[in-house]
């Protein structure tokens, strides 16, 4: 996507704030443009400004608000990330348990958890709006989410519990998402499974060989950039060389599509610091 596509379309969801600012799809839209090129604090400046128009449209508050924590993740600002978490996101899932808000807060938690944040017992309420959902694999986005709820307030039980189902989604079932799952998904949820329980090395060999196709599960490039992440995550934790290699090449593939993004800047000194020796 280059630069001066992303501007023009800048120009067109400002206008459409312009004729009507309660437009809460503009203000998305303007949201994955700053995300896309790395204007943080432009984000973090636009949602504090416009918070009162779309905090009124039900369907998309909690995911505006979850974009506007994404801006203070990559700069590294956790407290304000958890505090949107804690005052908007929390209470605007547990009012609708729609999956979108579901998702949303589910992976603003795992990403923290990946930056070193302790997010206390957060996931447990998360867990409660996913149990009655581990059967549902409308989509593998959905099943990745559930999953990361389970694992994150310790339900591993619950966790087996879904990857048991969606093997036998994958015999018996039929669409689609059956496909994905057995393509993708299938190979993308045991990975996380895999790096709860410590094993980072497994963790690269189950999701190096789909991360071009995670594509096919659904969800934004915003979204799904908690996979890039995770992955990279992964293999500069693995104990393998050649993970390490892998480790490098995502981070600099990663800084050519984000140039701006602290986070890759932190996590490719972190990437130095782990494999010095």
């Amino acid at each position: 996507m280059t630069t001066t596509v992303l501007e023009g379309w800048t120009e067109l969801y400002r206008k459409a704030l312009d004729i009507n600012p309660r437009d809460a799809w503009s203000t998305h839209a303007l949201c994955h443009v700053m995300e896309m090129t790395g204007r943080q604090q432009e984000g973090i400046h636009m949602m504090k400004d416009t918070d009162q128009f779309w905090t009124t449209c039900g369907m998309l508050a909690c995911h505006n608000y979850w974009h506007w924590a994404l801006y203070y993740i990559e700069i590294g600002d956790y407290e304000s990330a958890l505090s949107i978490f804690d005052e908007h996101m929390a209470r605007l899932a547990k009012a609708s348990q729609q999956m979108l808000d579901v998702v949303d807060v589910a992976s603003l938690l795992f990403r923290l958890q990946m930056e070193g944040v302790n997010v206390g017992d957060r996931w447990d309420t998360v867990y409660d709006y996913c149990k009655s959902h581990l059967h549902d694999h409308l989509l593998v986005f959905n099943d990745l989410h559930i999953l990361l709820a389970c694992l994150g307030s310790g339900h591993k039980q619950a966790a087996q519990e879904l990857m048991d189902s969606i093997q036998t989604f994958v015999k018996e079932g039929q669409g689609h998402n059956r496909d994905v799952s057995a393509d993708v998904g299938q190979a993308l949820l045991q990975a996380f499974v895999a790096y709860d329980d410590g094993d980072f090395a497994g963790t690269v060999e189950l999701l190096s060989p789909v991360r071009y196709q995670v594509v096919t599960i659904g969800g934004s490039h915003a979204q799904r950039d908690l996979i890039n992440l995770f992955l990279i995550q992964a293999a500069i934790k693995s104990p393998e060389k050649k993970h390490h290699k892998l480790a490098r090449s995502l981070l600099n593939e990663r800084k050519v599509w984000k140039p701006k993004a602290p986070m890759t800047d932190r996590l490719m000194a972190k990437a130095i610091e782990a494999h010095a020796d």
